[in-house]
C-alpha cells in the first residue's frame, strides 16, 4: 500500500528507506505549493492591485469566514435537532421491518357458509 497507492505516488514518505525531504520532494514536484509560495503569490497580486487591495482582500476573507461560519451553524443545528422536523406530517415508520420474520407473520383463520350450486346439474 505504502508503495503502489496514489496517495503514495503523490506524497511518499520514504526514498529508498530514509525519510523522504519535503524541499526536494516539493522541487520534484513543481504543481505542488507550500504554503510560503502561496503567501508570495498573494502578496504580488496584492501589490499589482494598488493601494486599497489589500483592504479590499482582508474585507472579503472576512466575509467568506463569517458565511462558512453561518453555513457551519445550519449544518449543526439540522444534525442536533430533533428528527421530527426533518420527517413529513404524519409519517409513520414501518415497525415491521424491526421484527424477526417469524414474528411478523400473522395467523388467522376463515370460515365461509356459502352453498356452491357450480356442480349442478342442469337439464
Amino acid at each position: 500500500m505504502a508503495k503502489n497507492s496514489l496517495l503514495a505516488g503523490l506524497f511518499p514518505s520514504t526514498v529508498g528507506g530514509a525519510t523522504a525531504d519535503p524541499t526536494a520532494f516539493l522541487a520534484a514536484n513543481p504543481t505542488l505549493q507550500t504554503r510560503a509560495m502561496l503567501n508570495n503569490m498573494i502578496q504580488q497580486q496584492l501589490t499589482a492591485g494598488g493601494p486599497n487591495a489589500h483592504a479590499s482582500f482582508q474585507q472579503n476573507l472576512q466575509d467568506a469566514q463569517s458565511q462558512i461560519t453561518q453555513l457551519k451553524d445550519k449544518v449543526l443545528k439540522a444534525g442536533a435537532g430533533n428528527s421530527d422536523d426533518v420527517l413529513p406530517l404524519g409519517f409513520k415508520p414501518n415497525n415491521q421491518k424491526t421484527k424477526a420474520f417469524l414474528k411478523r407473520l400473522e395467523y388467522g383463520t376463515n370460515i365461509q357458509t356459502q352453498s356452491n350450486q357450480l356442480f349442478s346439474c342442469y337439464q
